[in-house]
């Protein structure tokens, strides 16, 4: 009994070893840990936020947060601003060049982030341009093109050439005339509607658009923008909104260092939003556990989290990398381990032996009597 007792502390050192050994070899092995939640985020993104970041830190895990890759819509503005002071510096095929430029996104992104005096600017200025250049056809498009989304306009006579500024009144009398068109859509709950740069009340039923061309973006909670150029014909006009869901990106196997992903998204526009933890070991290894994120408490997080990295903190702990080239039989650390193991168990025989002959000898002063 007292030799499997001395057995038993050797596999004790033997453990302690091996794990001193692995948190060792695994200094700064904290994984990068990142908290993904599409724009705009749902009402639910900051107590589930809470919720992760407090169980990853249980096990020494810093959360950061991640921008979405979901095609925002991008903001123009300052793109334009450079394009007018290319026009206004006469510096006309510059300007001409960006102008056309600006127009080829806001069809891209339904507008991106002008507002209705922004688009305005851009087809007018575009109509100016072209004008100066002598394309008469193409400024005639522009000058139609911004009485169509701003046909409140003015212009300041001082500061436009007398026959450009006839034209664009021109386009502004022809759009007048024109006659509107009903342009109904249904949308989703907290759904907001941009028109031309404008938003669009939700209660007041069809918008009433002029014919020719217009800009449409659709944002709704945990999808990605619905952004259209669309073409209003008589007699009406019903758009299909078709929602795409956001979702967080792919784990890239191809880095090293473990890492962990908490997404808050939805995985289908029918289907309730889900909390979805996924780890990356640093040998690329995934695993990965979701639960719906409405009732969401610290338990269930926690659960999420120990079902992902394990019921033991041990993710933070990086494995040891074998290099090709050179053999396990090399390695330091085995014979290391190797060493203590045999130094240990050497030591424990030796006792477990000794404490034998000194139950059958007995003892005299403290002295061990040789057995005849």
């Amino acid at each position: 009994m007292r030799r499997s007792a001395s057995l038993s502390r050797v596999g004790v050192v033997l453990l302690c070893a091996a794990t001193t050994m692995r948190v060792a070899t695994s200094a700064g092995a904290t994984p990068v840990a990142m908290f993904w939640a599409p724009e705009p985020a749902p009402a639910q993104t900051s107590a589930v936020r809470k919720l992760t970041a407090h169980a990853l830190a249980s096990r020494g895990i810093a959360l950061d947060d991640a921008h979405g890759v979901s095609m925002r819509v991008p903001g123009l503005g300052d793109a334009l601003a450079t394009a007018l002071e290319a026009y206004r510096a006469m510096k006309l095929e510059d300007a001409a060049d960006d102008l056309r430029k600006l127009v080829a996104e806001v069809a891209r992104t339904g507008g991106g982030d002008l507002d209705r005096r922004g688009l305005g600017d851009l087809f007018l200025h575009l109509g100016l341009t072209e004008q100066e250049l002598g394309h008469v056809d193409a400024a005639w498009d522009a000058f139609v093109a911004a009485a169509n989304v701003d046909p409140s306009r003015t212009i300041d006579p001082a500061r436009v050439p007398p026959r450009a500024a006839a034209i664009y009144h021109r386009a502004i009398a022809e759009h007048s005339k024109g006659t509107s068109v009903d342009v109904s859509i249904e949308l989703p709950p907290g759904a907001t509607l941009r028109i031309d740069g404008e938003t669009q009340r939700r209660d007041a039923g069809p918008v009433a658009l002029s014919v020719g061309t217009h800009y449409v973006q659709i944002e709704s909670e945990g999808n990605e923008p619905w952004v259209r150029t669309i073409t209003v014909v008589p007699p009406k006009l019903q758009l299909a909104f078709v929602p795409t869901p956001q979702v967080p990106p792919e784990l890239d196997r191809t880095t090293r260092g473990a890492f962990v992903q908490a997404a808050l998204y939805r995985p289908a526009p029918e289907q309730p939003l889900r909390l979805r933890i996924r780890a990356r070991s640093s040998e690329g290894l995934i695993t990965e556990a979701s639960d719906v994120a409405a009732g969401l408490d610290a338990q269930r997080v926690d659960l999420l989290v120990d079902t992902v990295l394990g019921a033991a903190p041990i993710f933070v702990a990086e494995r040891v990398t074998y290099h090709p080239g050179r053999p396990l039989a090399k390695a330091w650390w085995l014979w290391t381990a190797v060493g203590v193991g045999v130094v240990a168990l050497t030591t424990g025989l030796a006792v477990g032996l000794t404490r034998k002959d000194v139950e059958q000898a007995g003892t005299v002063s403290g002295k061990l009597i040789p057995l005849p």
